[in-house]
C-alpha cells in the first residue's frame, strides 16, 4: 500500500493511489480480544418483553454481583466485574421465560435468605414480575477472548409476590423486616396471604454465557470529492478543512506530509435506524490522528440482536487530490477534495451469546 502523505510535489501532478484495506485482519482481531467495541450505549429492550432463557436462580439473593466478571466453572465470578459506567439496566420486562428449575430453586433461595422456618417449605409459593436485566453494555471492559465464560447479566425482580398460609403471617413479615425489604402489598385470601415485596435492590438471578466468535460482514463505498459516502446504514461525512487550511497556507519548505502528520481530519457518523437510549439517532464525531496506523480504524460500538452481539467498525483511509496554487518553481499545493480511489468500509463483526447451561460456584 502506498503510504498516505506519498504526494508528488510537481506542479499539476495528482497522486493516483489504490487503497487496500486489511479487513479481514481488523475482523479477527476485534474477535479475538473484544476490543473494537466502544463505551457507547445499546438500543434499550421494551416494556414487557419476554426475554431469552438461561437464567440461574441465586442460592441466596444479594444487593450486588460482579457483572462482566470472568467466570470460573466450580469456583464463580473473578474480580469485580466492570464499571457502572459499563452496565446497563433494562426498561421494566413483565415476564420471564424461566423452568421449572429456577422456580424451585428460586423458592429456596427466598426461604433461605428469609430466615424461614420448615413450615414455609411446603406452603410458600412464588412469582415474580417487573423485572430488570443488569448487563455489560461495552465488551471493551471484558477480559479475556472468545470462548470464555462470563458472568453477563443480573436479574433483579421489582415485585416478589410471595403467597403462604396466614398462620405464619407474623414468622414470615418479621423476617422480610429483618432484612430490610419493604411489603408494598399486603392482603389475605381463604387463608393465604399475598405479599408483594419490593426486590428492586436484590439480584435474584443471573446468567453466565460464553462468546463465540460469528460471521464477519465487509462493505465499501468510494468517498466523492467532498468526502461523503453512504455505508448502509450509516453516512459518513469526513471534515478535513483544518487539513486543507494547512496544506494551502503552510511555510515555503514545509512539506505536504508534515501536515499529515500534524493535522487531523474529523469523521462524522450518522445511523438513522440505529437509536441511543435517549430515543435520538446514533451520531458521532471522530478524529483521524495523523500520527495513528493509516487506514484509521474507527470503533462504532456494539448492539445487541437477539443472541449475538454485533460490533461495527469503520476502516476510513482517504487520498487526498493536492492542486497547484501557484505555478512557481516553489508552488504550494491545496487540497480541493478527496481521491478518487478513496474508500470507507465497513467490518460488521458479529459473537454469538451461548448461555452455559448449569454454571456452578459456591454462593451462586
Amino acid at each position: 500500500m502506498r503510504n498516505r502523505a506519498a504526494y508528488n510535489e510537481k506542479p499539476f501532478v495528482i497522486l493516483k493511489a489504490q487503497l487496500m484495506i486489511r479487513s479481514v485482519f481488523l475482523a479477527v482481531a476485534c474477535l479475538a480480544a473484544f476490543g473494537c467495541a466502544s463505551s457507547l450505549n445499546t438500543v434499550k429492550r421494551s416494556v414487557g418483553e419476554v426475554m431469552p432463557t438461561g437464567y440461574k436462580a441465586l442460592s441466596l439473593p444479594r444487593r450486588s454481583i460482579p457483572v462482566g466478571a470472568l467466570w470460573r466453572q466450580g469456583i464463580g465470578p473473578e474480580g469485580n466485574g466492570v464499571a457502572a459506567e459499563y452496565r446497563e439496566s433494562t426498561q421494566s420486562i413483565s415476564r420471564l421465560n424461566v423452568d421449572q428449575q429456577f422456580s424451585a430453586d428460586l423458592k429456596v433461595s427466598i426461604i433461605n435468605y428469609l430466615n424461614l422456618g420448615p413450615a414455609f417449605t411446603n406452603s410458600l409459593n412464588v412469582d415474580i414480575s417487573n423485572l430488570v436485566i443488569d448487563r455489560v453494555v461495552s465488551l471493551d471492559e471484558l477480559k479475556g477472548s472468545s470462548g470464555q465464560e462470563f458472568l453477563y447479566e443480573g436479574l433483579r425482580a421489582k415485585d416478589i409476590k410471595v403467597s403462604y398460609s396466614s398462620q405464619l403471617d407474623s414468622a414470615f413479615k418479621i423476617s422480610a423486616q429483618s432484612k430490610g425489604i419493604p411489603i408494598i402489598l399486603d392482603g389475605a385470601t381463604n387463608g393465604q396471604n399475598n405479599v408483594t415485596l419490593d426486590g428492586s435492590d436484590l439480584f435474584i438471578g443471573y446468567r453466565v454465557v460464553r462468546l463465540e466468535q460469528g460471521r464477519v460482514e465487509r462493505r465499501s463505498k468510494k468517498l466523492n470529492f467532498e468526502g461523503e459516502a453512504t455505508v448502509e446504514p450509516y453516512q459518513v461525512n469526513l471534515d478535513y478543512r483544518e487539513l486543507a487550511s494547512c496544506m494551502c497556507n503552510r511555510e515555503p519548505g514545509r512539506r505536504a506530509s508534515q501536515c499529515l502528520a500534524q493535522t487531523p481530519t474529523y469523521v462524522n457518523v450518522v445511523n438513522y435506524s440505529r437509536l441511543t437510549t435517549s430515543g435520538g439517532p446514533f451520531q458521532r464525531r471522530f478524529t483521524l490522528d495523523g500520527r495513528e496506523q493509516w487506514p484509521y480504524q474507527v470503533p462504532l460500538g456494539s448492539e445487541f440482536s437477539g443472541s449475538s452481539i454485533i460490533f461495527d467498525t469503520l476502516v476510513v483511509g482517504p487520498i487526498y487530490v493536492p492542486t497547484v496554487s501557484d505555478v512557481l518553481e516553489n508552488q504550494l499545493f491545496c487540497l480541493t477534495g478527496v481521491e478518487d480511489g478513496s474508500e470507507v468500509e465497513l467490518v460488521r463483526s458479529t459473537l454469538e451469546i451461548i448461555s452455559v447451561a448449569n454454571p456452578r460456584a459456591p454462593g451462586y
